[in-house]
């Protein structure tokens, strides 16, 4: 489910404040919020809020934007999205035309549509049904449930808090259509991280496992651009002080400087001195 916050200025204030607003008092509390390391989520403003609202927070690996691939992806539909419109209507959104005018639409579109994982529309997972739109509202009335529900409101005037029997059908109704779509969406979501599993491990390598204090090599490539990237001066040396997980290790660099580094970034500090190492 995609919510797109437009900001006018990306300040850690701004940050908080429509995340707060737009999102946690209309959507709820979520258990845990994924994030890249931007100074508005990794300064104290965002870190005390999530700590009111119990929010654990967590944060991407630096230079490894795979971890966060969900967000990733739905980049690249939304500037898919943008050179459609930017075509059809001979927009210009480089130098003056404002896309950001244009974000509602793509985000109704994209939470109105199933996706291949969960075979089910973002919003009908939520809410447990599809936005109507002009066509459905024209089209799919059902105007004998309306008379229903419209005679029933008459006939009992003596409680107006009571449901007509059709609410309250209408109210189980969706209770077990909402049971329902959950089961589903577990399931196409199982069958689909298997199938991508199955397709990642093909050829997949097994990780270097690290011990705590081992000597590493990190590759700094994704860091630099140009020629700095081609020569040989985009690694360094450091050592090993934790492990988040068995893909990402916390390294410590040699001005001290540490840094959450997926396990592919990493290398073993081979001893040029041992006859034995095979580089």
């Amino acid at each position: 489910f995609v919510h797109l916050i437009p900001l006018q200025t990306i300040t850690a204030e701004n940050i908080a404040y429509e995340f707060r607003a737009e999102y946690l008092l209309k959507y709820g509390i979520p258990k845990q919020v994924l994030s890249d390391r931007g100074s508005q989520f990794t300064g104290y403003i965002f870190k005390i809020l999530c700590k009111l609202f119990g929010i654990d927070k967590i944060f991407t690996s630096a230079y490894h934007p795979q971890t966060n691939g969900m967000i990733e992806r739905f980049h690249r539909y939304l500037k898919e999205r943008l050179r459609v419109i930017a075509s059809e209507y001979k927009l210009d959104f480089v130098n003056y035309d404002d896309w950001d005018l244009y974000l509602p639409e793509i985000e109704f579109a994209y939470n109105n549509t199933p996706n291949n994982m969960t075979k089910k529309a973002p919003y009908q997972i939520i809410y447990g049904h599809l936005l109507n739109t002009p066509i459905n509202k024209i089209f799919n009335e059902n105007i004998q449930e309306i008379i229903e529900d419209t005679v029933d409101k008459i006939n009992d005037k003596s409680s107006t808090l009571k449901l007509s029997q059709s609410v309250q059908n209408y109210v189980d109704d969706l209770k077990q259509r909402t049971k329902i779509i959950m089961s589903e969406m577990k399931q196409n979501m199982d069958q689909y991280d298997k199938y991508r599993k199955q397709y990642y491990d093909k050829n997949r390598v097994k990780p270097n496992k690290y011990k705590n204090l081992e000597r590493v090599i990190v590759d700094l490539s994704d860091t630099v651009k140009g020629n700095k990237k081609k020569l040989n001066i985009n690694r360094k040396e450091a050592t090993i002080i934790d492990m988040i997980n068995d893909n990402v290790y916390v390294v410590q660099f040699e001005d001290g400087k540490r840094e959450a580094v997926n396990v592919a970034r990493i290398y073993k500090n081979i001893d040029t001195d041992d006859e034995n190492n095979d580089r």
